[in-house]
């Protein structure tokens, strides 16, 4: 059996691969999502003593009328978004945390749980089209 430095050294390769195998990835850059689906719930509860940040929700529709409600989850919604929408929120998600709290003006807070959505992958969301795509008033 290896011991526990062994272990953290082969955690460390895999962590950082381009020491290892970077000739055999290419060049790295940012990944610039075309998508990324939010989970918008009732706020998290924080332990004792931790912070929970506040972070105002950049687009102007509200809670209650963004996406879709999503299956299993008692007034959650789900919304892909994509295009300006997607511009707007994604400097907020990258800022916020697992406890940040999200808000609007007119329906109060939520917590938002967000995945980037690969090309050629389904948003898990319900919402039959992508907020990027919606008439805008």
């Amino acid at each position: 059996m290896g011991s526990p430095e062994a272990f953290a050294a082969f955690w460390q390769e895999l962590t950082f691969l381009d020491p290892w195998i970077g000739s055999e990835l290419g060049p790295s850059g940012q990944y610039e999502p075309e998508r990324v689906a939010v989970l918008l719930t009732a706020p998290a509860r924080p332990e004792p003593g931790l912070e929970q940040p506040l972070a105002t929700w950049p687009l102007e529709e509200t809670f209650l009328e963004i996406g879709a409600d999503f299956p299993g989850v008692a007034g959650a919604r789900c919304v892909t978004l994509s295009g300006e929408d997607l511009e707007a929120v994604l400097p907020v998600l990258i800022g916020a945390n697992q406890l940040s709290v999200f808000t609007d003006t007119v329906d109060g807070t939520r917590s938002a749980y967000a995945v980037v959505v690969v090309p050629g992958a389904d948003s898990p969301c319900p919402d039959e089209t992508g907020a990027g795509d919606r008439a805008r008033s």
